[in-house]
């Protein structure tokens, strides 16, 4: 390149400044000639292949500027095969740490409880990294965004449970109309008097104690010894389920007996049969969950 430039200035028969005053504003030719500013160069000069995209001496002499500033800036060379050892010093020179251990891989602040993020997975991700190329400060904006999908993803994971436990206990709530608070604590003691304490321990961590089917099986557990004072709070009258209600109603419509009290006004026992029917059309078709009683 130095020595182009130094023999595009050396003096011919006419200044070589002229030359480009033959052609159009872009150095190429003028309507009628074609010319170009290669034309005053040198036969062995002229049609040399790394000239050819320089339309203008302008051009040339911003390529010539920029290879000149950086003569002497430090070089990397990209090998061809993925696999040449030589691939080892481009990723020193790109910032990777001398070692594994350069990373100084900690679990970072904010990072999702119940994630495991100790010495193990550290050294896993700093081995991996190394062994990729990845510069310390790479590898830590990787850590980032780990970081904050995880954060987003536990919260919609959290909001996605509480929101089937509102409605699991919502449904329990329907199916069980008034007997709700009373089937709770027959299941609440059938865990306390059956499960273990690593059972206790596994349904609170899981969130499965919250389940209204594992609610249901230990409702059943209790049932079944209902006759246990301690499973029933200590009572023996039991709160019909909506189910229970509605099955109860269906049972008293087919008993003529009180059907003819329920519905005579003057049948002595007509007070007492409307009582227990509203009663059980209360338990039966209690309000949904929410909803003034």
């Amino acid at each position: 390149m130095a020595l182009l430039m130094k023999r595009l200035t050396r003096k011919s028969r006419r200044p070589l400044g002229m030359c480009f005053l033959d052609g159009d504003d872009d150095g190429g030719g003028g309507a009628g000639g074609g010319s170009s500013w290669r034309d005053s160069l040198p036969d062995d000069l002229r049609s040399h292949p790394s000239l050819t995209d320089f339309n203008d001496v302008p051009s040339l002499a911003k390529s010539f500027i920029s290879t000149q500033s950086m003569i002497g800036m430090d070089k990397v060379v990209i090998p061809k095969d993925p696999q040449d050892p030589a691939w080892s010093e481009v990723y020193n020179k790109l910032g990777r740490p001398e070692s594994p251990e350069g990373y100084e891989l900690k679990r970072p602040d904010g990072y999702p409880e119940g994630l495991d993020f100790n010495d193990d997975y550290a050294n896993a991700m700093s081995k991996a990294a190394y062994e990729a190329g990845i510069s310390k400060s790479q590898l830590a904006k990787l850590v980032d965004a780990s970081t904050g999908f995880y954060k987003d993803k536990v919260s919609e994971m959290a909001v996605t449970q509480q929101n089937a436990f509102n409605e699991s206990i919502n449904n329990l709530k329907s199916n069980w109309g008034a007997a709700f608070d009373q089937n709770l604590n027959i299941a609440k003691n059938a865990v306390k008097a059956y499960a273990t304490p690593e059972l206790v321990e596994f349904l609170e961590t899981t969130g499965l104690g919250n389940d209204a089917r594992v609610i249901q099986l230990f409702h059943n557990i209790g049932k079944t010894i209902s006759e246990d004072s301690a499973l029933e709070g200590g009572g023996s009258s039991m709160i019909p389920t909506a189910d229970q209600a509605k099955q109860q109603i269906a049972d008293l419509k087919g008993d003529k007996e009180f059907m003819a009290a329920y519905l005579d006004k003057n049948n002595i026992g007509h007070k007492e049969a409307l009582i227990r029917m509203t009663n059980l059309f209360k338990l039966a078709y209690p309000p949904a969950p929410g909803e003034q009683k």
